[in-house]
């Protein structure tokens, strides 16, 4: 049964919101207490809209007993981010951005609660926040190549263009096959040699 929890996951996240939907109800039927399924239940609406019965989940389900003491640290980590996401997603600014930076505390040595800080303050219009966040996540453990990705976008984003260059380029020596980073990278060299063809 846990394939399927792995199958309603991976259609999640690749845009199977009915197939997820059916996958989990299956194996609630079996474990209707499992945490972990009752949190992609909450993901799952979410992606349908139904906020409300997302945000009744995602609240009953915050500090679970079934979530071992060891695990606790990774469950508050992936809690908090579902519930970021939830907010997020709702338009409540001010709730998200509270939500997306207590994850930065929870796995303090970690990047991933910085850059998606960073990508929130970034969708919101905040660049300086959104460099500082991504500048914050190249220096930690974790996806250290999706930082300077995104910290390439940022400085792309406010014509930093050389510094944004060096910044991809950073993403593409840790990660060479990284699809984003080369079509963003071919960007801002055209860009760059645009501005110094007008210059010349």
């Amino acid at each position: 049964m846990r394939e399927r929890v792995v199958a309603a996951a991976a259609a999640a996240e690749e845009g199977g919101v009915a197939q997820a939907m059916v996958l989990v109800e299956q194996f609630r039927g079996v474990n209707p207490v499992d945490p972990w399924v009752r949190l992609l239940d909450a993901k799952n609406l979410t992606a349908r809209r139904l906020f409300g019965s997302a945000e009744a989940l995602l609240r009953a389900i915050e500090t679970p007993a079934e979530v071992s003491p060891e695990s606790q640290n990774e469950w508050r980590y992936v809690w908090l981010y579902r519930w970021a996401k939830l907010w997020d997603m709702r338009g409540e600014r001010e709730a998200a951005e509270a939500a997306y930076r207590e994850l930065t505390e929870v796995e303090a040595a970690q990047a991933g609660g910085w850059i998606f800080l960073g990508a929130w303050l970034a969708r919101n219009g905040r660049l300086e926040e959104a460099e500082a966040a991504h500048r914050r996540a190249t220096s930690l453990a974790g996806d250290v190549d999706e930082a300077y990705l995104n910290l390439g976008l940022v400085l792309r984003a406010q014509g930093r263009l050389e510094e944004a260059a060096g910044a991809l380029e950073r993403a593409l020596e840790l990660c060479a096959e990284y699809p984003e980073a080369s079509v963003a990278l071919a960007d801002v060299r055209a860009a760059i040699a645009l501005r110094r063809e007008h210059q010349a």
